[in-house]
């Protein structure tokens, strides 16, 4: 059961051992989930780093980390978007909420699953009618 949506700042904490972060998802690990959105995002990051890099051992050191946050990512049950998800994602776009996209996908995963969205992201997230938030980083 998916109770709670990472998006992927928290997940960024989390991969850093942010303390409450850690505490939060260890309090509540089988219902805490990241999404395809985070995982799409997290990837992105790393290969667009890569592209920029010339030394070898800053390669190498990159490459560690896309391993560890591979290995992170495996953790976590990976919500996906799902048709249902898809037709939530386009009725908030009617909306113009002035969100971006991603986290758009985000809370319409989470609607979707009636979940809560763990995010410091509250300015966002807090314009999507009938999202539920929280902010575990504090």
């Amino acid at each position: 059961m998916i109770r709670f949506v990472m998006d992927t700042d928290t997940f960024t904490l989390f991969c850093h051992q942010h303390t409450a972060v850690v505490a939060q998802v260890d309090a509540s690990f089988s219902e805490t989930s990241v999404t395809t959105i985070t995982v799409e995002e997290q990837f992105a990051g790393w290969f667009a780093k890569l592209q920029q890099l010339r030394l070898p051992t800053e390669y190498a050191r990159t490459s560690r980390r896309i391993a560890t946050t591979a290995r992170l990512l495996s953790l976590f049950q990976i919500a996906h978007m799902s048709e249902s998800a898809l037709a939530r994602f386009d009725s908030l776009l009617k909306l113009k909420l002035n969100v971006g996209r991603m986290d758009l996908r985000i809370a319409a995963i989470a609607l979707d699953a009636n979940g809560t969205v763990v995010t410091r992201n509250a300015r966002d997230f807090g314009r999507v009618p009938g999202l539920t938030i929280v902010d575990w980083s504090v």
